[in-house]
């Protein structure tokens, strides 16, 4: 027959201590699995929010690069969110083909639109001072004030 095993009251305290320490640690090791798996929820949905500020971030600058560049260019502001790049470079070259599929700018004060001017009144000092080229380039405007008797 076997011999009954004997426990000392220490062996009953040792084994008793270290059933109680590996229960503690399987609760303790759910627990910390618990809270792991919500820090790395709560990583994933922060990464989601990075990335999503970076890419308001990125379409912040953008919009400010083609509103500067637009102004530099003299392009009308309208037409500033038409410009298309993802670089300076790139939005740069867009104005000017922008910018030379266009046109050159209308001259206002052409056409059907002249301008308003007024000519210009010439005094007798003005006169005497000019020198023959000049003299013919202005003399119908000093025929007419002669005749209005204005040149004084």
């Amino acid at each position: 027959m076997a011999e009954d095993e004997l426990f000392t009251k220490e062996d009953v305290s040792r084994i008793v201590s270290e059933r109680l320490k590996r229960d503690r640690e399987k609760r303790g090791d759910a627990t910390l699995i618990a809270e792991n798996a919500d820090l790395k929820a709560q990583i994933v949905t922060l990464k989601g929010e990075v990335e999503d500020l970076r890419a308001a971030n990125k379409r912040s600058e953008t919009t400010a690069l083609r509103a500067r560049i637009a102004k530099e260019t003299h392009l009308p502001e309208g037409l500033a969110s038409r410009l298309q790049g993802e670089d300076e470079e790139a939005i740069r070259a867009d104005a000017a083909k922008l910018l030379e599929e266009l046109g050159p700018a209308k001259n206002v004060g052409q056409g059907s639109n002249p301008p308003q001017t007024t000519p210009k009144t010439w005094t007798r000092a003005e006169v005497e001072a000019m020198t023959p080229d000049q003299l013919v380039e202005h003399m119908p405007q000093i025929e007419k004030q002669l005749a209005e008797g204005t040149l004084r």
